[in-house]
Order: C-alpha cells, then sequence, then structure tokens
C-alpha cells in the first residue's frame, strides 16, 4: 500500500473505487457494465469447473485436482484482475479533467453542476467577488 502499483490487485480495485468516489454518478454505469460481464461469466464457467474437477479427482486423485483449481483459481483471478486494470484506464480516459467523453464520437463535455446547485447557490456565472483570505 505504499507505493503505488497497478499490478497489485489492492491497488487496482482501489484506484478504481476511489475515482468512482470522485464521480460516482457518472461512473457507476461503467462499474456496474464489468461487474456484471464478471459476474456472468463466473456464474456460467462454475458449472463446468465443478464437473472438471469432479473428472479429474475420479480419474487422477486429489493432487491432480487441487493442482487443476489452484490453476483455474489462480488464472481466473488474474482475469478478473485484467478485467479491472482495463476498467481503471477507461475511467481516466472517459472522465479526465472534469470532462465525460461521448463514447460514441470520441468528444468531451464538460460535466459542470447541476442545475439544482447553480439555483441554490447563485453561480450560474462564477463567482462574482473574491474575498481574499
Amino acid at each position: 500500500m505504499s507505493v503505488f502499483d497497478l499490478t497489485s490487485p489492492w491497488w487496482t480495485f482501489n484506484f478504481v473505487t476511489n475515482w468512482a468516489t470522485l464521480r460516482y454518478e457518472d461512473i457507476k454505469s461503467d462499474i456496474q457494465l464489468v461487474q456484471a460481464r464478471i459476474e456472468s461469466r463466473e456464474i456460467t464457467q462454475q458449472p463446468v469447473i465443478d464437473r472438471s474437477a469432479e473428472e479429474i479427482l475420479e480419474a487422477k486423485g486429489p493432487d491432480a485436482c487441487r493442482q487443476y483449481l489452484t490453476n483455474y483459481s489462480v488464472n481466473n483471478s488474474l482475469s478478473v484482475l485484467n478485467d479491472w486494470q482495463e476498467l481503471a484506464n477507461r475511467l481516466v480516459v472517459n472522465y479526465t479533467c472534469g470532462m465525460i467523453k461521448d463514447t460514441s464520437n470520441g468528444q468531451y463535455r464538460p460535466k459542470g453542476y447541476p442545475n439544482w446547485w447553480l439555483n441554490d447557490t447563485g453561480y450560474h456565472y462564477g463567482p462574482k467577488t473574491y474575498r481574499l483570505l
């Protein structure tokens, strides 16, 4: 945790969480899309993994089954990490500098403040005066 490293699962997941905290309303659909894709893949694969593990256990014994499940677990973890790293990269590109990228045309637009906030604060055109502290 003391050195930023996106090859570390902790930093990858923490990075996405931190980025989403800054712009959750805009970013949540990006995260939910990747999350749903991963969860669907996991649910779909599980019966296949279970059947294969049972077959290996019966044919080759517990050591071979343990190795198969270990390999699956490691490869699956790396796949999820890769998906989340790609998400982190997309978030930086699509939501950089307070802008939102329109993925259909590649153009950026400013996010701006919500209308309710502008109305409540009277900040439609920015500050009228500046006060030195």
